[in-house]
């Protein structure tokens, strides 16, 4: 390999992808062996990178090929196995193919190339040969965005009082919701409700934070995690988290807030409970205002 003809390689350079572990001068590249097959010369290059290992980009010549042909090819990660079975509430492994890492070759005269290497020849390199020169490297590891995919996590989902029968939902809950995997390519984020979204071109970051009222607005109503979100199956409200309403709910009486009140009844006046319907009765029945009698009725509200 140390006495391989100028012929046989005019020029090369690589890209080392950004899930390929590649590290500026730790890790090489090698020339590992130029062989043919028939009518086909093969060119076989490999990295001593950790997630390069036995992942050889291989170029290819006819040998009725142009003189100074230039070929350009990328070397895929295999698509690893994955259950079938696993629904929009599941988080799964996902496979966003990105390239390990990639080159270009040009070869130079082809006559002396195929007069020097017969049918089932074989050039190979020894340690220490044929490394290619760092400068002809283009090192993108850890370099750049492989993909993105939304997802939701759980909403606060409400929960059964004590001594009540459990709220069922007709899906799984308290998990990740994933919409969408493998978002690759150009990518637009657009704020959504009460969101907003920071560029930082000096640090090459974007921030998606929370602010009230900022990007799309409040919204009118619940929204929904993912497409075919219900309520609860005994819910008599529609709410998405199984709860009151924010008008179902009392928040404050005569501007005096929770989360507990205390609502004294004087005299004529009795406080009456009525849990099977949510209420309180406040009667003035006028009892034992002519005796003038003090006595009141008491009953505590929390929220």
């Amino acid at each position: 390999m140390r006495d391989l003809p100028d012929d046989f390689i005019v020029d090369c350079g690589f890209v080392m992808g950004p899930e390929s572990g590649y590290v500026e001068g730790t890790h090489n590249v090698f020339l590992r062996r130029v062989y043919r097959a028939g009518s086909t010369i093969f060119f076989e290059f490999v990295s001593d990178a950790p997630n390069l290992h036995a992942k050889y980009l291989t170029f290819s010549r006819d040998i009725a090929e142009i003189d100074y042909a230039v070929e350009f090819t990328e070397l895929l990660p295999e698509a690893p196995i994955f259950s079938t079975s696993a629904s929009i509430s599941e988080v799964a492994p996902t496979f966003c193919p990105e390239f390990l890492w990639e080159g270009y070759l040009i070869t130079g005269l082809m006559p002396s190339i195929v007069a020097r290497l017969a049918d089932g020849a074989e050039i190979k390199r020894l340690d220490g040969d044929a490394v290619v020169e760092p400068a002809l490297i283009q090192n993108l590891d850890q370099g750049m965005l492989v993909s993105l995919e939304l997802a939701n996590s759980d909403r606060t989902r409400v929960t059964a009082p004590e001594d009540c029968p459990d709220i069922v939902w007709p899906y799984q809950t308290g998990i990740v919701f994933v919409n969408a995997r493998c978002i690759q390519g150009d990518v637009r984020l657009r704020e959504g409700y009460n969101a907003s979204i920071v560029q930082n071109t000096a640090d090459n970051t974007i921030t998606i934070g929370a602010a009230v009222g900022s990007g799309a607005g409040e919204p009118c109503g619940e929204v929904p995690l993912f497409d075919g979100e219900s309520s609860p199956v005994s819910s008599s409200n529609n709410s998405l988290a199984g709860g009151p309403l924010c008008n179902e709910t009392l928040r404050s009486i005569n501007g005096i807030g929770g989360p507990q009140f205390t609502i004294l009844g004087g005299t004529g006046v009795s406080i009456v409970p009525d849990p099977d319907n949510h209420c309180i009765e406040i009667d003035v029945n006028l009892i034992d205002l002519a005796l003038c009698i003090s006595d009141f009725s008491q009953v505590s509200v929390s929220l």
